[in-house]
C-alpha cells in the first residue's frame, strides 16, 4: 500500500515538473533563437526582424485580447465623453487626443466623433495594421489621424500642453524609461488616460515568476515586456494634481497555472494636470 501511494507521489511529481519545465524550455529555445539571429544578421536587421514579427503577432491576438479588454476601456474612455477642447475649431465633443504605442490601433472606437488623433510608435511595422484599423473602425474621427514612428521617451513633435488627452494601454512596460515617458506625458497633456498591467504583490508565487521571467531577460528580449513594473510611484511622484486610479483583472476567475496571471492584474486611471 506504502509504495503503492509513493509511485502514484513520484508520478504525480513527474508531471508537475514535466508541466512547469514546458514553459521555461520554450522561453529558453525561443531566447536561443533571438540571440542566434542578431549574432548571424546583426543588430539592426534583427531587430527589424523581431519588430515585424512581434507586429504580426499583436495583430493576429487582436479579437481575443479586446474580449477582455473591452470592459475595461469603456469604464476609462467613458468621461472622454464630457470633454471639451481647448481648441476652438474642435467643437460638438470632439478634442485633440495623442496615442503613445498605439500598435493596431485598439483603442480607435472608444475616442469622441470628429477627434483629431496622433499616434506615437516606435515599431513602423504597426503602420500597416493601424491604417487596416482606421479604415475599419476610425470613420467616425477626423481624417486628419497621424502615425508617427518614435519613441514615448522624445515626443519632441508635440508642443506643450498642445493636447486635450493623452492615451497608453499596455505600453509602459516595454518602454525603456517610465520616468521619462510620464513626464513627457504631462509635458504635453490635460489628462492622461492611462491602463497598464502591473507587477503583482511582493513574496506572492505570481510576482516570483514574474521576477525570474523578467530578471533572466527572457520575456523583455522575446516580447520586450518587464512582467515586474509597477508605474505607480512614478504617477503619483507629485506630477499630476489629481490622480485617479484602480486596479482591475482583466480576467476575473483564473485557473493558478494560467500564464494570463502573468499581465491580469492592470492598473486603470486618469490623472490630470
Amino acid at each position: 500500500m506504502l509504495l503503492d501511494a509513493l509511485g502514484w507521489a513520484c508520478w504525480l511529481l513527474g508531471w508537475s515538473v514535466w508541466l512547469l519545465g514546458w514553459p521555461a524550455s520554450l522561453l529558453g529555445w525561443g531566447l536561443l533563437a533571438v540571440m542566434a539571429a542578431r549574432a548571424a544578421l546583426g543588430p539592426e536587421t534583427a531587430g527589424s526582424l523581431h519588430d515585424r514579427l512581434m507586429a504580426w503577432v499583436f495583430s493576429r491576438f487582436l479579437e481575443q485580447q479586446e474580449a477582455h479588454l473591452g470592459p475595461l476601456k469603456a469604464d476609462l474612455f467613458r468621461p472622454m465623453a464630457q470633454m471639451k477642447s481647448a481648441q476652438p475649431e474642435l467643437t460638438d465633443g470632439a478634442i485633440n487626443i495623442l496615442e503613445v504605442g498605439v500598435g493596431c490601433g485598439t483603442n480607435l472606437p472608444y475616442y469622441p466623433a470628429g477627434s483629431q488623433l496622433t499616434c506615437v510608435d516606435p515599431n513602423p511595422h504597426f503602420r500597416a495594421y493601424f491604417r487596416s484599423a482606421c479604415a475599419a473602425r476610425a470613420a467616425h474621427l477626423s481624417q486628419e489621424v497621424r502615425f508617427v514612428v518614435g519613441c514615448g521617451e522624445q515626443m519632441a513633435d508635440v508642443a506643450d500642453a498642445s493636447v486635450d488627452a493623452v492615451v497608453v494601454t499596455l505600453v509602459l512596460c516595454s518602454v525603456r524609461d517610465v520616468t521619462q515617458v510620464v513626464r513627457e506625458v504631462h509635458r504635453v497633456l490635460r489628462p492622461f488616460f492611462y491602463l497598464e498591467h502591473i507587477a503583482r504583490e511582493e513574496g506572492s508565487a505570481v510576482r516570483r515568476l514574474q521576477n525570474v521571467l523578467t530578471n533572466s531577460g527572457m520575456w523583455p528580449c522575446l516580447l520586450q515586456c518587464w512582467l515586474n513594473r509597477d508605474p505607480r510611484p512614478v504617477i503619483e511622484s507629485g506630477l499630476f494634481q489629481s490622480v485617479d486610479q484602480q486596479l482591475r483583472p482583466i480576467v476575473k476567475k483564473l485557473k493558478p497555472w494560467d500564464m494570463t496571471n502573468l499581465t491580469n492584474q492592470c492598473l486603470v486611471g486618469v490623472a490630470t494636470k
